[in-house]
């Protein structure tokens, strides 16, 4: 069974839709921090809050696109 990089697929997005950090954590409402040290490794993120992440950036057009 192959696993998912959950940090590497909101890095592609991020960089894909052209989102900050700090503009993605406003949109789920979390601190930015927290995102930054999900991002990084240097601590875990809920399950909830993995699927907030998702689902904001899921609702972004990608720039360049329609």
């Amino acid at each position: 069974m192959d696993t998912v990089d959950f940090k590497l697929q909101i890095r592609i997005l991020l960089e894909r839709k052209k989102i900050s950090i700090a503009k993605l954590s406003r949109m789920v409402d979390l601190s930015s921090g927290t995102v930054y040290n999900y991002l990084k490794g240097i601590s875990e993120i809920s399950a909830a809050n993995l699927a907030k992440l998702f689902n904001a950036l899921n609702s972004v057009k990608e720039k360049g696109k329609g």
